[in-house]
């Protein structure tokens, strides 16, 4: 099985940290020490998908220029004459080397930015007539296994296309893509797909991780052959699985981990910390500490960070119930108020 990575945009939401394409593509952006799209292809791989299909832009050569440079970076490393520093840049570049030495990759080329749909079709000579995972690179997860892993199990099962959903709350589920439909366990047979609906009928939000049956290729063709443009007039990839719901039948796979949307500034902060605490769980003193400085300063605190604080209070004592109730008495707190 193959996957496709869409990354031929040119990244507006995130200009100021890219400069467009006279800086680093988005895709690049160090996310808890790796580059973005190296996670995404780390989420491939432990899955058992070992070939890559990148759809990109002639103006982004760095994308591809990753790929073809693995062992100048190496090289690179291994020259440092100070063996300290050595050693640090050979951890750095440790995962890129790791993950990019075992992907077999094609980059395709987008000219014309039509849209999602239009992006993926572009893969349809490499992709054939099997089935396909597509991956968007602004999408990442954490603590829920692999994505792509999850599609691929239940894929197996049932044959059937399917996505990744993830619940959200009801006061956001305006703001996704949302898909409804009957309920076994974690698994939802989709009847129904709502492009940010403002009466939304679920909240299951469909995020970008996909496991597609050849015949969405092929309908991703036939509308780009006879110009039937959706949104923004535009090929998207939804009107593509709408008929594949109707026609073949469509299933969503609910995520129990986190994602994180790198897509923007703020959500790329939220996962550069998110993925070094994982990784680094020493780091989070300095953390809180940061926070701390913050309070004692007279920085704002507004009241939605109180009660993420009090969720994360709840969790805590959860896991580690003693020292919580050791806070508790040590600052004499029983509730919220």
């Amino acid at each position: 099985m193959k996957l496709v990575i869409p990354a031929a945009g040119e990244g507006s939401r995130m200009f100021y940290v890219t400069l467009g394409h006279h800086g680093k593509p988005k895709e690049l952006v160090y996310m808890g020490g790796v580059p973005a799209l190296i996670r995404t292809i780390k989420d491939a791989l432990e899955a058992g998908i070992h070939d890559v299909v990148l759809v990109s832009s002639h103006r982004k050569t760095a994308l591809v220029e990753m790929f073809t440079s693995l062992e100048k970076i190496q090289q690179a490393a291994e020259c440092e004459r100070n063996p300290v520093k050595r050693d640090e840049k050979l951890k750095q570049v440790e995962t890129l080397l790791e993950v990019g030495t075992k992907v077999n990759y094609t980059v395709v080329y987008q000219n014309e930015p039509l849209g999602l749909g239009h992006a993926v079709l572009q893969a349809r000579a490499v992709i054939g007539d099997e089935p396909f995972a597509v991956a968007l690179p602004d999408d990442h997860f954490l603590y829920g296994g692999s994505s792509l892993k999850l599609l691929m199990d239940r894929h197996n099962q049932s044959g059937l296309s399917n996505l990744i959903l993830w619940e959200v709350p009801w006061a956001q589920a305006s703001s996704y893509g949302i898909a409804s439909g009957e309920k076994h366990g974690d698994v939802v047979s989709i009847a129904q797909l709502a492009e940010k609906p403002s009466n939304p009928s679920s909240n299951m939000a469909v995020i970008g991780r996909y496991l597609l049956n050849s015949s969405v290729m092929e309908r991703l063709h036939y509308n780009f052959e006879n110009k039937l443009t959706g949104k923004n007039g535009e090929y998207q990839l939804t009107d593509a699985l709408e008929y594949e719901m109707n026609h073949h039948g469509l299933e969503g796979v609910i995520y129990r981990g986190v994602r994180h949307d790198t897509g923007h500034p703020e959500g790329l902060i939220r996962a550069n910390n998110a993925f070094w605490m994982d990784q680094n769980p020493e780091m989070m003193p300095g953390i809180i500490e940061v926070l701390s400085q913050h309070c004692r300063f007279g920085g704002e605190v507004p009241a939605e960070a109180v009660e993420q604080f009090f969720k994360f209070f709840e969790a805590f004592s959860e896991r580690m119930p003693d020292v919580a109730q050791a806070i508790v008495d040590r600052f004499n707190v029983s509730s919220k108020t």
